[in-house]
């Protein structure tokens, strides 16, 4: 049985709560990662070879370039443990759990999604699906398309392409004990915070779906619980003394 709700009184919140999630969403893309526009980095294709070692970048450790592959690899496969030691020492520890929680919403939202197509019938989730957080992650985006790589002695920049967004992204690496190591950029412990609470807000609308909540309580727990607790995903700053330690909320 389809269980629809009545399309005229639903369509003018649908119409202004698309346009709300997206730019809660452009937020989130664009407070958490810098933009790339150097048209003269090098093209990655470009093979190099190190002056004096007649050695070309085959016969190196893997370039930034490489480095990216493997981190978006790592990351397909969930594999934290093997995401970190790829990733500066000094960020590693926050950035994992960040990701960690990152993937907390998005499984969620994937299981909500499921959730309410079995429910309601027909496909859910258009108009506020969550999953575009999968290419908001830089070097981890589940789509990428990788244009050149640039070297500063022992640094590079690699620019990237996360989906088909715009404008382009510059992840940065560091040379360090024989390997690029990823830096990536500094988010407030109180996000990773906020993304776990996210999470856990979606779990629980799944829960009441799969338990025969109507279509109008899946619709309002968008408007009324998820896209507060998004905005305050978007917009959190740490405060003095707080971490994640005693803010309370388990990554686990």
């Amino acid at each position: 049985m389809v269980i629809w709700p009545d399309k005229r009184s639903m369509q003018g919140k649908r119409a202004w709560q698309v346009i709300l999630v997206f730019v809660l969403l452009g937020l989130w893309a664009l407070g958490h990662r810098p933009a790339a526009s150097d048209p003269e980095a090098t093209p990655s294709g470009v093979q190099a070879v190190v002056p004096g070692s007649g050695q070309s970048i085959e016969a190196m450790p893997p370039s930034p370039a490489e480095t990216v592959q493997t981190l978006r690899s790592l990351h397909l496969d969930r594999d934290y443990a093997g995401i970190a030691p790829w990733v500066i020492p000094e960020r590693r520890d926050s950035f994992v759990r960040l990701i960690k929680a990152v993937d907390a919403v998005i499984d969620a939202n994937a299981r909500l999604k499921s959730a309410a197509e079995s429910r309601f019938g027909g496909p859910m989730g258009e108009a506020w699906d969550l999953s575009s957080m999968e290419n908001n992650l830089g070097p981890l985006s589940k789509d990428l398309v990788l244009l050149n790589q640039r070297f500063r002695g022992d640094s590079a920049e690699v620019t990237l392409q996360e989906g088909d967004h715009i404008p382009l992204v510059r992840a940065t690496f560091h040379s360090r004990d024989g390997r690029w190591l990823y830096e990536p950029e500094i988010v407030p412990e109180a996000v990773t915070d906020e993304l776990w609470r996210l999470a856990c807000l979606v779990n629980e609308v799944e829960e009441s779906v799969r338990g025969g909540a109507t279509f109008e309580f899946y619709f309002d727990s968008f408007m009324q619980r998820i896209l507060p607790q998004m905005a305050r995903v978007a917009t959190v700053q740490d405060e003095p003394e707080t971490s994640i330690a005693s803010s309370g909320v388990s990554p686990d």
